[in-house]
């Protein structure tokens, strides 16, 4: 118990850690004495006394003792003076006697209730030096009696940094960690309510004084501290910039990137210091990632493009410079990625090729840095993503690549856990290459393991939605793969679990397309699954639901990517192959052919667009199916052009269409050739099944 919890002290805690973990120390250090109690919870009664508005002071001996003639005695004093203890834990501090120490006096205060912990590394359930996280003297009580600690854990897979701080505060106070959070999310959707957060009216004022002052002011000693003033400015801008993109949804973060837009019109560069002038860059590219959320994807370019113009004569100055690499890095990946999404492969490769470079610059200057290994990962990830949507691609080339970038994500988790949550995506990317070269077997292997970690990651943080989405698609993947295994009901199961995480996640942000489009996807491939299984009366209903959802998509979505039109094409071909086996002719054709429409007019400006190819070929295979005289020259032509790309292609999708074309051109030896050996692969699709059966081309 507490034995002088009605004194006033003047710290409201007590940060105790090794000094390994400074920067940590540093980051809880303005996290806390930053944050403001939520309005309605302010003088409410909490454990410890009514709940302040802030957590200021709090104590850091880096900033309080540098003068101190006696550290110790001063370190004794700042802990009897403060009313919490929070200790830094990771296997540094662990081994810090002098973090025993500070834990040992301030329990002997009769304080131990009031000792709070955060994990930044290492295992809390370990006892060997190396590995564990607690010093040992948080492992027993005020009686020497075995104690297990509890800790909110800032690690990016665990609580990640806000939740962990959330955690904490709630601890100071003396409150239940669900009132505050429930108190969060209010002051959160009262932000969106009013469109905007209060700290913006704030910048904005500061901004239009710095306006005014550059404006009215010609002196040259008033110009300096403009310039000043704008540069404290941009670094506020990056630090507020961050805070939101963990807790406000796109439209915040809209409002308060057209204010930071207003500013940034008025500054010369070329007056900025050249860390100001990075910072500008960084702002940019942070306009450009929202521009691009919303789906504009020309000012997202625009942005991006002057961003990297920004930020390029700087890497010429400081080429050494791993802040600067990255940064440039990160510039030449948004660049290429719009290039990827509208289809410009060539482009597109050579924006992520200076990405890679870039990546395995910042692997060279710290060969051990596992930020610098994952950034190197993700580079050689996108170079497999360019080499897959070749007309003549090389899958083995993908999957080198793809088994490359797993070995390092792997490394890099290895060295930093945190980034164990990156490793499902990377197996995810592998299941496919191995689809690729059409080994169902391990793409359904890799498919499990990607499932596997995606949902280990989810459970330790239920709350956060990147790792919501993350196991949303994992199980979306993983019932594609079971698909073409031939298991539906496991397939049908995972999808139904999919949706329902992405119907959490589209209550939260209903104003992001992106989700929208990955609803309409997963919720298209459900209903055909459950066609394909019999159950033809209710994936019909479902259908005629997502028709409405489709057509309002394509209304709002300003400028529709490839990859979303490829989706609304592959829509409408398993809503028209529903409607056949049902008999609804006159339903299906319609749907065929604007898929059919769709998929030309994206071939005709992107011929090697692969996904477009292929679902153009399914689409021509039903309309023959439907009307054997739709196969006229013109699309015997159009089969031949597209059909030779399918013969170097050695990925399931290809050879199952390419027995649908030999179907087509009458050659039924040649269609139960590519048969037997899918069957061979373990390629057991349902779709597939059903076609070998109408056409006998499959051996009984």
């Amino acid at each position: 118990m507490d034995r002088d919890v009605s004194r006033t002290h003047h710290y409201k805690a007590f940060i105790s850690y090794s000094h390994r973990d400074e920067a940590w120390a540093a980051w809880l250090h303005r996290s806390l004495e930053a944050y403001r109690v939520p309005r309605r919870l302010v003088g409410s009664p909490g454990r410890f006394g009514p709940v302040p508005a802030r957590l200021s002071p709090v104590f850091r001996d880096r900033d309080e003792l540098p003068s101190a003639a006696d550290l110790s005695d001063t370190v004794k004093a700042a802990l009897a003076d403060s009313e919490t203890l929070i200790v830094i834990c990771s296997p540094a501090a662990a081994g810090s006697e002098w973090v025993a120490e500070e834990i040992r006096h301030f329990r002997a205060l009769g304080r131990g209730e009031r000792i709070l912990c955060m994990i930044v590394d290492g295992d809390p359930h370990a006892t060997a030096p190396e590995l564990a996280c607690f010093p040992p003297a948080l492992r027993e009580d005020e009686d020497g009696a075995a104690h297990e600690p509890l800790a909110a854990d800032a690690r990016k897979w665990a609580d990640g940094k806000s939740l962990a701080k959330l955690k904490l505060v709630a601890g100071v106070l003396g409150i239940r960690l669900d009132e505050l959070r429930r108190r969060e999310l209010q002051r959160k959707r009262k932000l969106r309510s009013i469109g905007a957060l209060a700290a913006i009216a704030v910048v904005a004022l500061a901004l239009t004084a710095v306006r005014s002052r550059m404006a009215e002011q010609q002196a040259l000693q008033q110009q300096q501290r403009d310039r000043e003033h704008a540069e404290q400015m941009l670094s506020q801008f990056i630090e507020a910039s961050e805070e939101l993109k963990q807790v406000a949804d796109l439209q915040t973060r809209r409002k308060f990137s057209e204010v930071a837009a207003g500013f940034l019109d008025n500054l010369d560069a070329d007056d900025l210091s050249i860390e100001s002038r990075r910072n500008l860059g960084r702002i940019l590219l942070e306009q450009g990632e929202i521009a691009w959320s919303e789906g504009h994807q020309q000012q997202s370019l625009r942005l991006f493009t002057e961003s990297r113009r920004m930020l390029g004569p700087i890497r010429a100055l400081q080429p050494d410079n791993p802040s600067i690499i990255f940064d440039l890095g990160q510039v030449e990946y948004w660049i290429g990625r719009i290039h990827y999404d509208l289809g410009r492969l060539d482009e597109a490769l050579d924006y992520f090729t200076a990405y890679h470079e870039a990546s395995r610059s910042l692997m060279e200057i710290d060969p051990d840095n596992a930020d610098w290994i994952m950034e190197t990962a993700y580079a050689l990830g996108n170079l497999a993503s360019v080499e897959t949507e070749r007309v003549q691609l090389d899958a083995q080339q993908v999957l080198a690549y793809r088994q490359a970038a797993l070995v390092l994500a792997e490394r890099a988790a290895g060295l930093d856990a945190g980034y164990g949550s990156e490793l499902p995506r990377f197996y995810a990317h592998l299941a496919d290459a191995w689809l690729g070269v059409c080994n169902v077997g391990e793409a359904l292997s890799a498919r499990l393991n990607n499932a596997r970690y995606a949902g280990h990651y989810r459970n330790l943080n239920p709350a956060n939605n990147t790792l919501k989405r993350r196991y949303a698609f994992a199980l979306a993947g993983l019932a594609r793969v079971q698909r073409r295994a031939g298991q539906i009901d496991l397939a049908l199961d995972n999808l139904g679990l999919a949706m329902e995480l992405l119907g959490e996640i589209f209550e939260e942000d209903p104003t992001n397309l992106l989700f929208r489009w990955n609803l309409l996807n997963k919720s298209a491939r459900a209903a055909h699954l459950r066609a394909l299984g019999g159950d033809l009366a209710e994936a019909s209903a479902e259908f005629q639901t997502l028709e409405t959802l489709a057509v309002e998509l394509l209304a709002e979505d300003v400028e529709v990517t490839l990859e979303h039109l490829a989706e609304y094409a592959d829509y409408s071909i398993k809503h028209a192959h529903t409607a056949l086996m049902l008999g609804e002719n006159t339903r299906a054709g319609p749907l065929l052919g604007r898929a059919t429409d769709t998929m030309r007019s994206i071939l005709a400006e992107h011929p090697e667009h692969r996904d477009a190819r292929e679902l153009l070929l399914r689409a021509l295979f039903y309309r023959w199916a439907l009307d054997p005289g739709t196969l006229t020259a013109a699309v015997t032509a159009e089969l031949d052009r597209h059909g030779r790309a399918l013969e170097s292609a050695p990925g399931c999708e290809a050879m199952d269409l390419s027995a649908r074309l030999a179907v087509m051109r009458g050659s039924r030896e040649q269609a139960r050739a590519e048969a037997s050996a899918l069957r061979a692969k373990g390629y057991h699709d349902p779709e597939f099944r059903g076609f070998c059966r109408q056409y006998d081309v499959c051996a009984r």
